[in-house]
């Protein structure tokens, strides 16, 4: 059997509110009006925003023109300018994107002589159509000095940190190029006599090294060096040591009157150095002497001395001490 369905109870006619029918509105006619006038609104604000004077601070590059070039200038020169500036929102908006800068003219200056320079806001460049004022320049006053440009080669000497391995010594350092240019003020180029590369770390070699060492720039910026880098070559060995008989030799004031003898004559030395240079030592380059400043009759106990290479290192004297026995000369 069939369900009966259940009538919706609905209210009489007369309590019924009737509704307003709205009218049917253009599709996108609203939204393109409310963004129209937002962008009115937008504009009216930034020109009026824009149309206001401002009285801000800038920081403005110093653009120098320098003298010719046999000259270069010397001293410690800002890189910006500090302005104090008036003007509209619309020029300063302008004036951020122009890349605007101050000028210092300074192809007038004469060697060795200290001027004085003033900025004004007529060293300050900008378009011809901003209506701007410069209020104050700093710094107002600056002290330039122009020298005579030259040039100087000096040899390159490599700056080593660190010791090789135990057992290890450095024989020899080369670099390559040898010497290097030197160009720019004359008061600091003529002060140097070479010029060093940057640290070249040792630490613990064995074997020989080949690397390369920027050059030490010395007084930058007035001084330039060229080449920048060089080839560093430190050659290491190991230490070996080598007993040698040396006789003494005798330094003391020249005299006729009194006869000097060593006892004993000669003395047992052990060195420890490279094999390369041990093995080629002449009997010059290593001497045991002993010194006595003032002469009379009589005896001397004196250390031994050993004149040797740097390279080289005295591990053991025998003896380490000596007489000298002073005995006058008489002739017959």
């Amino acid at each position: 059997m069939r369900r009966k369905r259940k009538k919706k109870r609905t209210l009489p006619r007369i309590f019924r509110v009737p509704r307003t029918p709205r009218p049917a509105e253009p599709r996108g006619w609203n939204l393109g009006l409310k963004l129209f006038s937002l962008f009115l609104a937008v504009l009216l604000w930034f020109h009026v925003r824009t149309d206001r004077v401002y009285t801000v601070e800038r920081q403005i590059p110093l653009e120098i023109l320098r003298p010719s070039d046999t000259l270069v200038v010397v001293g410690d020169l800002p890189q910006t300018v500090n302005l104090q500036i008036r003007a509209t929102g619309k020029a300063l908006l302008v004036l951020a994107f122009d890349h605007p800068r101050m000028v210092l003219d300074l192809r007038s200056l004469k060697p060795h002589r200290k001027t004085r320079v003033t900025l004004t806001p007529e060293n300050f460049r900008y378009p011809d159509f901003l209506n701007l004022e410069v209020l104050q320049v700093e710094p107002r006053e600056l002290v330039v000095l122009a020298d005579y440009r030259i040039r100087k080669r000096v040899p390159v000497k490599a700056r080593l940190e660190g010791a090789p391995a135990e057992g290890f010594v450095v024989t020899r350092v080369e670099t390559q190029p040898d010497t290097a240019l030197l160009q720019g003020a004359a008061m600091y180029v003529r002060k140097h006599r070479r010029v060093y590369t940057r640290p070249v770390p040792i630490d613990g070699v064995k074997k020989p090294l080949h690397t390369q060492a920027a050059l030490e720039v010395p007084d930058s910026p007035y001084v330039a060096v060229d080449p920048r880098r060089v080839e560093v070559r430190v050659e290491v060995e190991p230490l070996v040591q080598q007993t040698y008989r040396l006789p003494i030799r005798i330094k003391a004031p020249r005299t006729s009157r009194y006869r000097l003898t060593p006892r004993p004559d000669s003395v047992t030395v052990l060195v420890e150095g490279p094999a390369s240079i041990l093995d080629t030592l002449s009997p010059s380059r290593l001497q045991a002497r002993v010194r006595i400043w003032k002469l009379s009759a009589g005896f001397y106990e004196v250390p031994v001395e050993i004149l040797r290479p740097r390279t080289l290192r005295v591990l053991r004297i025998e003896p380490d001490t000596v007489r000298v026995i002073s005995e006058r000369w008489s002739r017959r």
